[in-house]
């Protein structure tokens, strides 16, 4: 969790030049990494692991077997989530790739080692981004837009969330709702309403409120709405302890719940996020040591790559009698809005694990 909260601050303070909303898996970057880290040796190595919070002092088979056991554990708690995560790392044709590394990282992490030609930029390009839409069946169709010529490895990892709700939310209850972005902005978006029962905490010392939104399995999406313009200053707080103690907290409400219909289809820079966590050496040609990938002198990482695509719409399973009746009660609930900025997790309670985290700042992006 440690690592999806620091992703999440380098994240959020560089994405806020480029966009208000921000969404990203921490899981899927951590298997990128770890398949970096698997063909690194010395100072590269122990940046990777260390800025990454895992033990550098043992052996690359403790490492990526614990690894490997998580990522399937993952895929198999979420059977009722679309857990669509991919990772490939694009080499340089030049640099001819050992056939054991090939071996571990698909062995460990299901990834694939793909040579290509750089020097072809626009055709790089293309072959990246088909390969890509081809694996999230057309849903992410452009995560690269520029490289050059001198580029040599190109890690990305991809990832698709779609999940059914535990209860539905009616699409005949969606309307235009206004969503306050600032103190001087004020949108209006399509806005999700549900009567029902939800678990809910407000924390009076951080003047923010949480509701906890589940899907069909294990996993459930927490919403967390601090004060109007206080939505940074949160992120930069906010730490496991905190998040436990939300979701132990967290008590039963029948609400009449608002929640804009956001989407999420764009880029992230995890490149700015892995330099500010001191991962440097392995984008310099003179200082990385991916000696365990190949034989090419001065091979480094040129670009790094992460996409996420998601939805959060009214769609769930079909309602039972009592999901239904729960939900069209007739008198006056408490109403919850998430009317303002706020902070998303999806996160698994058996495995006390961030599987997709960000932001939304203006739904209407």
């Amino acid at each position: 969790m440690n690592f999806a909260l620091r992703l999440y601050k380098f994240m959020s303070s560089q994405a806020a030049k480029a966009t208000p909303n921000l969404f990203f898996s921490p899981i899927s970057i951590h298997a990128t990494l770890s398949t970096l880290a698997l063909g690194a040796r010395s100072t590269t190595r122990r940046e990777i692991l260390q800025g990454m919070g895992l033990n550098d002092n043992k052996t690359d088979k403790e490492l990526h077997e614990c690894n490997r056991k998580l990522l399937q554990k993952i895929f198999k708690q979420t059977k009722d989530v679309n857990f669509n995560i991919g990772n490939e790392i694009f080499i340089e044709k030049s640099a001819i790739f050992f056939p054991q590394y090939q071996d571990n990282v698909t062995y460990y992490y299901n990834t694939s080692i793909q040579s290509i030609s750089f020097s072809d930029t626009r055709n790089a390009i293309k072959t990246i981004n088909t390969h890509v839409s081809k694996k999230t069946d057309n849903k992410i169709q452009k995560i690269v837009e520029k490289l050059d010529s001198k580029t040599m490895m190109v890690p990305l990892d991809y990832s698709v969330f779609q999940a059914k709700w535990e209860s539905q939310f009616d699409i005949e209850d969606t309307e235009e709702r206004n969503f306050t972005v600032n103190e001087n902005k004020t949108v209006s978006v399509p806005t999700m309403r549900r009567q029902g029962l939800y678990r809910t905490f407000k924390d009076k010392e951080m003047k923010s409120y949480v509701v906890e939104v589940p899907y069909t399995c294990s996993t459930v999406l927490l919403i967390i709405v601090p004060e109007l313009g206080n939505l940074h200053s949160f992120g930069t707080k906010l730490t496991p302890e905190m998040i436990k103690e939300y979701l132990s907290s967290l008590k039963n409400s029948m609400l009449d719940l608002y929640i804009p219909r956001v989407s999420f289809n764009n880029s992230v820079n995890v490149q700015f996020a892995t330099l500010s966590m001191d991962m440097r050496s392995m984008f310099s040609g003179d200082n990385a040591n991916f000696s365990k990938i190949s034989k090419k002198p001065r091979l480094r990482v040129s670009k790094m790559c992460h996409q996420t695509y998601a939805n959060f719409t009214e769609e769930g399973r079909e309602m039972n009698a009592a999901a239904v009746s729960q939900s069209n009660y007739v008198f006056s609930n408490p109403k919850f809005k998430v009317n303002r900025p706020f902070l998303m997790l999806v996160y698994n309670k058996n495995m006390e694990i961030i599987l997709w985290m960000g932001r939304v700042i203006d739904p209407s992006k």
